[in-house]
């Protein structure tokens, strides 16, 4: 500790001194656990000290003063100068470790919080068992430049997710488009996935999927939402049939939502109350919903898009 270094040097020097050694240097130690450190929080206990220090060198410079010519004086607390120094020194880095420990502390327990909650709400989505799903997608930009730059790319995949009869669907995504909509539209498709109760269920699945791309502006002046939806109908194609294989091909809109249209929506593009906006800190909500059905409507198409039909494929 350095109030005991101090307190040495004093006492070295007060042997050299023609009056008694000085008894006006007294101090009492910081308390101090197994490692050295005080027991108190280290910033607090680097103040306290400071103080002792401050204390112990008034009165020993007092008392030197008093004993030793202007030349020795000087060199006495040029010499107490350098401990003190060296101590503050010693001080400033333990408070800027400390301080680095701590932002590392609250960065992984931030990091931990927010793998808590994605693993809640993963959770919560996986056990859905209504035919439906919402898929909170992250880094748009980063993954749409990764799959223009990747000829392979495969698309994205959402967990699975079930309908009340008991079919098993994920979605299908590709930032930057597939088939007709490559390089300028979202695609986004459905799979109707293999499951141990296939020889119970009717074949092919006969019904209606929406596919919507949810509104993001949380502006309070908004009365509603403006989530753009496209619906469509099954078909008798190998893609609604019973699976003999893990999942069966994708069907969907390849030209799902275009790039410019979410370009024009995007939450750092200025926008009021009135206008929709579906990007947000690079951030995309798509849902789908499938519902078992033998009579519904086979096309719908959102008054929020343009009016040109998607390609369905």
């Amino acid at each position: 500790m350095i109030v005991e270094r101090l307190a040495a040097e004093w006492k070295l020097i007060s042997k050299a001194l023609p009056n008694p050694p000085l008894k006006a240097i007294e101090f009492n130690p910081i308390p101090t656990d197994v490692e050295g450190k005080p027991t108190e929080k280290n910033v607090t206990g680097a103040i306290d000290e400071l103080k002792s220090l401050e204390l112990l060198t008034r009165a020993g410079l007092r008392t030197a003063s008093e004993n030793l010519s202007i030349p020795e004086m000087s060199l006495v607390a040029d010499r107490a100068l350098r401990v003190v120094l060296d101590e503050v020194l010693f001080m400033q880095q333990r408070v800027e470790s400390d301080r680095k420990l701590v932002l590392e502390r609250k960065r992984m327990l931030d990091d931990l919080i927010d793998e808590t909650v994605n693993q809640y709400q993963a959770a919560q989505q996986d056990m859905r068992e209504d035919g439906k799903r919402i898929w909170k997608i992250k880094d748009v930009s980063k993954l749409k430049q990764r799959e223009s730059n990747d000829p392979n790319y495969e698309g994205l995949f959402s967990e699975r997710f079930q309908t009340p009869e008991g079919y098993q669907f994920r979605m299908r995504v590709f930032l930057n488009g597939t088939g007709q909509g490559k390089g300028t539209h979202i695609s986004v498709f459905i799979q109707l996935c293999r499951t141990d109760y296939d020889d119970v269920l009717v074949y092919p699945f006969q019904g209606h999927c929406s596919i919507t791309l949810y509104d993001q502006n949380t502006n309070p002046l908004r009365s509603k939402k403006e989530h753009y939806t496209v619906k469509f109908k099954s078909n008798n194609s190998s893609c609604f049939q019973k699976p003999s294989v893990e999942y069966n091909p994708e069907n969907g809109v390849a030209e799902f939502v275009s790039h410019d249209f979410l370009g024009q929506h995007e939450s750092a593009v200025p926008c009021d109350h009135n206008t929709p906006v579906y990007v947000s800190g690079d951030v995309i909500y798509i849902g789908v919903e499938i519902e078992y059905s033998i009579n519904k409507i086979s096309k719908f198409f959102s008054s929020a898009a343009n009016k040109t039909p998607p390609i369905l494929h």
